[in-house]
């Protein structure tokens, strides 16, 4: 998160207009600087990066101390006695006493393979682009102290087409199909029948629970993501960056990871499909190109999808056409970016017991929390707006608790 869709949409027009070419210029000059002062990667931060990296530097600021490789073990509640957790620090458990209470943010469960076979649909795997650490310490812990988990929601998880790179030692590179090129004028998404089943362009977690819908009939997992060479030479395609990388992405065909022939029957036959019905998929998705209306799955029929389609493009800024060869895709699978199930809490943020009453000093924000959307996906923002609040919410409440223990520093 170095740069905003803007400023991708710049740095790839900085051959067309000069407003694009000086955006462009200061973005990679700032990069190139950061580099050369001896940081790994380009120290600007946007988005939720920029957000997170504000709010740590508030709490270093404020000289609050923090530990890092000090995973959950224990949590510590029990009446009349002070909260608290133990923690591994430097491979020894670490009892630490808190005054008041104890909030658990410990990222949900995506990472836990329990988990996920008891709550998510199938077929799952570890698909997800959460850190691997949020494992559900937090949410497994808390259940065994006495807490419960939140029912009553649409899905278990916010999703995200995901594809996933094998890497020669061994570890695996995943890639979030998010805003960028699933609405581009060309890209065309297929099931295991070689045909269509959903708007390419819209949000990635309505683009996974279309994969599932077409699982029930049609093996629809992996899903496939299919594009012409002016595509990916424009646009790219997931870890196949645009722009004349010939070699990378030979790297990425050898890697098994992108899928390319001279011819869509070529296309399809290295995929197990079948080629005729991918060929006539093919055919009629271009066929949308022109009339700018695409009447099977409505691809750029609303603001949303326009916004990410390319700006100029007529009369669709979503449709274009699929018939240059060579002929590339990737599998997709339907990952996540968290989960949507979490404590059941009250509006204190409290963790709730037996009965609908709190446990004294337990606390749960962030994706530890029961999404107040109850599963749903509105908009961007709806792991960090509600862990803020939240948080914020905790916080205040927290500050008016006795003090069960007292420092004597």
């Amino acid at each position: 998160m170095m740069v905003t869709m803007a400023d991708a949409q710049h740095l790839l027009s900085v051959t067309q207009s000069f407003q694009s070419w000086r955006a462009g210029m200061k973005l990679v000059l700032r990069h190139a600087a950061d580099r050369l002062r001896g940081y790994h990667r380009g120290t600007r931060l946007v988005l939720g990066n920029a957000l997170a990296a504000r709010l740590f530097e508030s709490l270093i600021e404020r000289r609050v101390p923090y530990w890092l490789n000090a995973p959950l073990e224990q949590i510590h509640v029990a009446a009349g006695s002070a909260p608290g957790v133990t923690v591994l620090r430097a491979g020894k458990p670490v009892r630490v006493r808190a005054r008041r209470a104890v909030v658990l943010a410990t990222g949900g469960f995506p990472w836990s393979e329990k988990l996920r076979a008891e709550l998510y649909p199938r077929p799952t795997g570890p698909w997800s682009m959460a850190p691997q650490g949020n494992s559900g310490d937090g949410i497994r812990l808390a259940l065994a102290v006495g807490a419960s988990l939140g029912t009553g929601h649409a899905h278990p998880a916010f999703w995200a087409p995901v594809s996933i790179l094998q890497q020669p030692d061994g570890t695996e590179l995943r890639y979030p199909h998010l805003v960028w090129e699933r609405a581009k004028p060309g890209l065309m998404a297929v099931n295991r029948a070689a045909r269509r089943f959903v708007n390419e362009s819209a949000s990635y977690h309505e683009f996974v629970l279309a994969m599932y819908r077409s699982h029930q009939g049609v093996p629809g997992i992996p899903a496939y993501l299919v594009c012409d060479a002016p595509f990916i030479e424009r646009w790219g395609l997931g870890l196949a960056l645009p722009g004349g990388r010939a070699r990378a992405r030979a790297r990425l065909v050898r890697a098994g990871y992108l899928h390319r022939a001279d011819t869509l029957r070529g296309l399809a036959q290295l995929l197990g499909l079948d080629p005729e019905v991918l060929e006539r998929s093919a055919e009629r998705f271009s066929g949308f190109a022109a009339s700018g209306e695409d009447p099977d799955f409505g691809k750029g029929s609303n603001a949303y999808n326009r916004y990410l389609g390319a700006a100029g493009q007529t009369p669709n800024p979503c449709l274009g056409p699929l018939q240059t060869g060579p002929f590339y895709a990737v599998k997709v699978y339907p990952g996540d970016i968290g989960t949507a199930v979490g404590l059941r809490c009250n509006e204190n943020a409290q963790v709730l017991g037996a009965g609908d009453r709190p446990i004294t000093g337990l606390y749960a924000v962030g994706n530890d929390l029961h999404s107040v959307m109850g599963g749903q996906y509105p908009a961007p923002g709806i792991t960090l707006g509600p862990a803020m609040t939240f948080g914020w919410i905790a916080a205040r409440h927290i500050a008016r608790q006795p003090a069960r223990y007292e420092t004597t520093a």
